[in-house]
């Protein structure tokens, strides 16, 4: 019976799939929180930036030479930097393969994923379509962890 909550409870499982999520998540700049490179919280909800993998926390790369670097700690800023300030919009667009929401935001006019991108913090999860054109423009300009070496 223990089994059953579990498997249950789990959003990830097939019987206790959460359902899909569709709408408009809209939160002021002081309650959008940077989680990680390609997630943001807004109010109580956690949204993973749709199309995009950036580095996770801990992720250690080599920029130009220098002493190693957390990439992923480099991608949580940066995506910080681009969220500060702003109002951000997310269009939710389902869940992930974890089961978290996932959408298309953006932060004063611009879409996140797409800048985030294209600052070279995040890479495309597919190479056709916008994401993967800022990824190839990304990594010929040597930008974010395209300037890296891995350790």
């Amino acid at each position: 019976l223990g089994g059953l909550v579990v498997l249950l409870a789990d959003p990830t499982s097939p019987r206790g799939q959460a359902p899909p999520l569709a709408g408009v998540l809209t939160a002021d700049p002081q309650t959008v929180i940077v989680v990680d490179g390609g997630t943001l919280r807004l109010h109580e909800t956690v949204v993973r930036l749709r199309g995009i993998a950036a580095p996770a926390r801990g992720v250690a790369c080599r920029l130009e030479g220098d002493a190693p670097h957390d990439c992923g700690a480099a991608a949580t800023q940066a995506l910080a930097n681009l969220v500060q300030g702003h109002t951000v919009t997310c269009r939710l667009e389902g869940r992930d393969d974890r089961g978290f929401p996932q959408g298309t935001c953006t932060a004063g006019g611009l879409d996140i994923s797409l800048a985030i991108v294209a600052a070279g913090w995040a890479r495309a999860e597919a190479p056709a379509g916008a994401l993967g054109a800022a990824e190839a423009t990304a990594r010929a300009a040597r930008r974010g962890v395209w300037r890296a070496s891995p350790l």
